[in-house]
């Protein structure tokens, strides 16, 4: 038996700015690993909260 539960997007909405802000972080992290600067974050799960701007970066 399955349970298809409602996407909490459907309820609450997407900004449309949301993909393009996470793509340009991706886009980001790809360019540190090219260009040998920064610190990647390999072995590590970023949250971002958009309402606050705030980001959380834990380790695995």
């Amino acid at each position: 038996m399955y349970i298809f539960l409602e996407p909490v997007e459907q309820e609450l909405g997407n900004p449309s700015f949301t993909p393009a802000h996470v793509a340009s972080l991706q886009v980001s992290e790809v360019v540190k690993l090219l260009i040998g600067r920064g610190e990647l974050l390999r072995k590590k799960i970023m949250f971002i909260d958009m309402l606050n701007n705030d980001y959380d970066i834990i380790e695995l």
